[in-house]
């Protein structure tokens, strides 16, 4: 989400403002759904009905990406736009891989799993 927020929105803003708007404001919703998760998950109450909200908000959000942004990000954003995108994005790609490949790194192998209650 940050790196749309910084290399595509900009100047989708300046051409599609109110679409722009909504999807900063989807991101915001997702990142307290994400915040929520995170807190479930720390307490070890991870509730069904949090997954399940999230992952409908990311379909839909999704989805409406799809629908225009992303069409037009392809149209007109200047190539070196797109490599720094894509550079940002591989980056943070290796990093998760990294992460995987070290969970004792981030005191996941210390902590027990988290259920999910219903």
């Amino acid at each position: 989400m940050d790196a749309e927020e910084d290399a595509i929105l900009p100047a989708y803003t300046k051409r599609y403002p109110e679409d722009a708007q909504a999807i900063y404001r989807s991101h915001q919703e997702l990142r307290r759904q994400l915040f929520r998760l995170g807190v479930e998950v720390e307490l070890h109450e991870v509730r069904a009905e949090t997954l399940e909200q999230l992952v409908q908000s990311l379909r839909s959000h999704s989805a409406h990406e799809d629908r225009g942004m992303y069409p037009w990000a392809r149209a007109q954003l200047p190539p070196r736009t797109k490599l720094e995108l894509f550079t940002r994005l591989r980056h943070s790609i290796q990093l998760l891989a990294l992460d995987t490949k070290h969970p004792a790194k981030r005191g996941a192998a210390a902590a027990p799993a988290a259920t999910i209650n219903e």
